[in-house]
């Protein structure tokens, strides 16, 4: 491989990747929350959800990062209450541990 081919393929590798915060499903999940809070322009009272049968395969399983938790609630929770859209499948990079706390609340 050339250096050229090298710095290509780089390039290509940059220009198509972005950084995900935990595994994918959930976070496009709390990203698209995250936009429709953003949206409405205030807190949701309630949320509704409909997936795919092969998102939420993959979603009720896996931990959300800083939570100590698994599965789509609080990864939804943590969407609408302090999730950016902005920062794309880094959405709940600012999440606390005090808004973690919060998002437990908004599940029950």
């Amino acid at each position: 491989m050339t250096e050229t081919e090298r710095r290509q393929i780089i390039a290509l590798v940059k220009s198509e990747v972005i950084p995900a915060i935990g595994c994918t499903e959930p976070i496009a999940v709390a990203l698209c929350v995250a936009k429709a809070a953003e949206v409405l322009n205030k807190r949701p009272e309630k949320i509704t959800v409909l997936l795919s049968a092969n998102i939420l395969k993959n979603a009720m399983g896996v931990g959300i990062p800083g939570t100590g938790m698994i599965g789509l609630p609080i990864a939804v929770a943590l969407g609408a209450l302090i999730g950016k859209s902005a920062y794309q499948l880094e959405v709940l990079k600012e999440s606390t541990p005090d808004a973690v706390e919060a998002g437990k609340r908004f599940i029950e």
